[in-house]
């Protein structure tokens, strides 16, 4: 008011207030001063106009940002924007931490040759320029590099050129991926189908966005092809109202959790969608979803498909317990199973021996392929006369053991009878050279030494080896 006295004229002064009604309203002041035929100041002419709209679509386009912004600094690939001349405007915290900087700030407005060597900046720099001339986009271009320690790695990257709402060109979008341990592995290509450019819509992390009431306020496209649910379907349903399979590994909790202000990663976890048949394990990240406010207004969760390491640790786990030839257990397996029922005191407990006879033979007279397929038809005799519980293993070049715990003598002498008729019928039904077996048991109660016990039920074995010599 008291440079409206002072005969000021004022522009663009924003005003809060409530309303006679109730409402807030925020209004923006113009005015000029009112002066009679003597310039003397007589009044005010004073316009005000009602921008409580714009503030709120101002507010709102606030939190979209930030919503984007939050899921660019979650995504566990490395985004940036440069400008032109090849400086950084935008870079998301898992790239300026491979950069070695403590923070974006360090980053901005510094280049490429600030940060790698000057013959990758070049590299990198020759891109760029591709992409800003040709006004085209470069799509899953792979390229060792190195961090800020000098450890080199690998990289799939996508550069997308940016324009302002005019269509002049204003920079360029990079996503990469660091993807060294699947190259190492020769699943370069899986990874190149996997990643996908697109920040938020086609980003290759499945994403879901949760509110404060749980209820799906995004899903991207990658959600919808692994649960063959369209977005329109899920868009705004609760957590409860989705299918169970959506609802277990503790979800609720989790989330939960988040929205109480707590990051949660990684969180491995089995999927299996019966709308699409697919099934495999995610790793999932569960963060506050912020507002410009800094209140937590919901959850975001990404997740990420890693069935196939998944799959490569089973199969590993498979081969360091397993016999390749004969696909039983093999010898380490067997000492751990051994040495796991001695502390366990589970008694009684039987061994039996099985010797392959004339094995060296076979190999001498038919080659070793020959001698392969004679421990492959012991597997199956094997198979065929022990449950499926029993711990039956190759522990030497034709020597095999199978472990019976909680068998007794009389048991432990019945089994060796299933492995003698088994053997019979093999023979009788299999065309090829006849197999033979020499086979030694021993029982162990409580207080004997596990040790002693495969002592005994190995000599047992060779008595019963020169027996069958003796005829």
């Amino acid at each position: 008011m008291q440079r409206l006295r002072d005969g000021q004229a004022i522009g663009g002064d924003v005003i809060h207030y409530h309303s006679l009604a109730g409402a807030e309203v925020d209004l923006e002041i113009y005015s000029a001063p009112l002066r009679d035929a003597q310039d003397r100041l007589e009044g005010a002419i004073l316009m005000a106009q009602d921008i409580t709209g714009r503030k709120l679509a101002q507010h709102e386009l606030e939190d979209e940002r930030n919503l984007l912004r939050t899921l660019i600094d979650n995504l566990p690939d490395f985004v940036f924007v440069k400008d032109l001349e090849g400086r950084f405007v935008l870079s998301n915290q898992t790239h300026w931490q491979i950069l070695g900087a403590a923070s974006e700030e360090q980053v901005i407005g510094r280049t490429d040759f600030d940060f790698v060597p000057p013959a990758l900046a070049q590299s990198y720099r020759a891109d760029d320029r591709s992409v800003i001339e040709s006004g085209r986009p470069l799509y899953h271009r792979e390229e060792q590099t190195v961090d800020a320690q000098g450890r080199g790695y690998w990289l799939l990257t996508s550069k997308i050129p940016l324009c302002d709402s005019a269509g002049h060109l204003t920079g360029i979008l990079v996503i990469a991926r660091d993807v060294t341990e699947l190259k190492k592995a020769g699943d370069e290509l899986r990874a190149s189908n996997q990643f996908n450019q697109e920040i938020i819509a086609d980003v290759s992390e499945g994403i879901t966005v949760y509110d404060r009431d749980l209820r799906i306020v995004a899903w991207n496209r990658l959600m919808e092809e692994i649960t063959g649910l369209p977005r329109a379907v899920v868009q705004g349903k609760a957590l409860t109202e989705l299918p169970v399979q959506f609802r277990q590994h503790g979800m609720e909790e989790l989330l939960n959790r988040a929205l109480a202000g707590e990051v949660i990663a990684p969180v491995e976890m089995r999927y299996y969608q019966r709308t699409t048949g697919m099934s495999g394990w995610f790793r999932s990240t569960f963060t506050p979803h912020r507002n410009s406010n800094g209140e937590i207004v919901g959850v975001i969760m990404t997740y990420r498909d890693i069935t196939e390491r998944k799959q490569t640790e089973e199969k590993l786990r498979y081969l360091s317990t397993h016999d390749i030839l004969t696909s039983l257990y093999n010898r380490a397996f067997y000492e751990d199973e051994l040495a796991r029922l001695e502390r366990s005191g589970r008694y009684p407990l039987s061994i039996v021996i099985v010797d392959v006879d004339g094995l060296k033979q076979t190999n001498d007279r038919l080659g070793h392929a020959a001698g392969d397929q004679l421990l492959r038809r012991t597997a199956q005799v094997l198979r065929s006369a022990f449950r499926g519980q029993d711990v039956i293993a190759r522990i030497g070049g034709d020597e095999f053991a199978i472990l019976l715990p909680g068998a007794d003598d009389k048991a432990a002498l019945a089994a060796v009878e299933h492995v003698r008729t088994a053997l019979r019928n093999h023979n009788e039904q299999n065309g090829e050279e006849a197999l033979r077996f020499s086979i030694g048991v021993a029982t162990a109660n409580r207080g004997m030494p596990l040790e002693e016990l495969m002592r005994v039920a190995d000599i047992r074995m060779y008595e019963d080896k020169r027996l069958s010599r003796l005829g």
